[in-house]
């Protein structure tokens, strides 16, 4: 599965694309290779932005944007973290978790 994904990523491959990759592995079907391909992008898409922001040296926090109406999810929408603080991981499949980057240390203080 990891290098299905990663061939398809590298290839510049969308959901659909990486889904149909998926969907030819042994113990997967339409619906599940879809799911795993938008999380893994997703996840794979957060901490390429997180490591990119660190590296700016431009970049001091993240606000989270989070449109799932789940609690968890919910509970996240909005909210600033330092770079050392973001939380990477995404709530749970299907999550839509993304970062906004913070240029302005003062927001991290007025949004807390």
């Amino acid at each position: 599965m990891q290098a299905a994904l990663i061939e398809g990523q590298m290839a510049g491959e969308g959901i659909e694309q990486l889904a149909r990759r998926l969907r030819d592995l042994p113990a997967f079907n339409q619906a599940r290779g879809r799911v795993v391909a938008r999380t893994e992008l997703a996840l794979s898409s957060n901490q390429a932005a997180l490591s990119s922001y660190r590296a700016s040296g431009v970049v001091v926090g993240v606000r989270v944007l989070d449109g799932d109406y789940d609690s968890a999810c919910a509970a996240m929408n909005g909210r600033v973290f330092t770079l050392g603080q973001a939380p990477a991981a995404l709530q749970h499949p299907n999550c839509v978790r993304a970062f906004a980057p913070l240029l302005d240390a003062a927001e991290l203080t007025r949004s807390a």
